[in-house]
C-alpha cells in the first residue's frame, strides 16, 4: 500500500490532480493493461526517479 501512495503522491503533483483522481488515473492504466495496480505503482516511481536525475543539483 506505501508503494500506491507514493505513486498516488508524484501523480498528484505530476498532473495537479486530487488523490482521488491520481488512483482513478493508476487503476484505469492498471485494467487497461491488464496488470496489477501495483505494478502501474512501481512504473511510476521508476520513472519519476529517473526524471528527477539531475534537478537536484541545480
Amino acid at each position: 500500500m506505501r508503494k500506491i501512495s507514493e505513486a498516488k503522491t508524484i501523480v498528484m503533483h505530476t498532473k495537479g490532480i486530487s488523490e482521488d483522481e491520481a488512483y482513478a488515473v493508476m487503476r484505469e492504466q492498471a485494467m487497461s493493461k491488464r496488470v496489477p495496480i501495483e505494478e502501474i505503482a512501481t512504473a511510476i516511481m521508476n520513472a519519476n526517479e529517473i526524471l528527477a536525475m539531475g534537478k537536484k543539483s541545480g
